[in-house]
């Protein structure tokens, strides 16, 4: 999965600013519009194997993860996949982390909503063609057998 990054900013305030985020699974009202009741419609089972960090966030391109089995397995092939991005360090486990005055972490993408079309969220799907099957050369051979 793959979300074109915009900005980032931080501000320490003892704390570690380098926040993680990963894929989630989501579960909102409706699959075309947002509600305020969806902030709290997103799973905690990560989707992938690696997370994110806010010091590797591309803001000018494409940062992307791999699914693991977990979320190969939500990928729906005949409807609508619902993925998120949550805060992999804190927010998804629900830790409390170590109060920091003033601290803040932020990153953000561009989402299908976005104006244009250059800078969607996109799903690259990677397979590998099966052995193609056995097939004869092309001359066939008929013998005759006595009358």
């Amino acid at each position: 999965m793959s979300i074109y990054g915009s900005t980032t900013a931080v501000v320490t305030g003892g704390f570690s600013p380098d926040l993680s985020a990963n894929i989630v699974t989501t579960t909102p009202a409706s699959d075309t519009n947002l509600t305020t009741a969806d902030f709290d419609q997103q799973g905690t089972v990560v989707q992938c194997d690696t997370a994110i960090g806010i010091a590797s966030w591309n803001t000018s391109g494409y940062n992307n993860w791999v699914f693991n089995a977990t979320g190969l397995g939500n990928i729906s092939k005949t409807g609508i996949s619902k993925f998120g991005i949550r805060e992999n360090s804190y927010d998804r486990p629900n830790t409390t982390p170590t109060w920091g005055s003033a601290a803040a972490s932020q990153r953000t993408g561009y989402y299908a909503d976005q104006s244009g079309t250059s800078n969607d969220p996109k799903l690259v799907v990677t397979y590998t063609l099966p052995a193609a099957p056995w097939v004869p050369s092309g001359r066939i051979v008929f013998e005759s057998v006595g009358s």
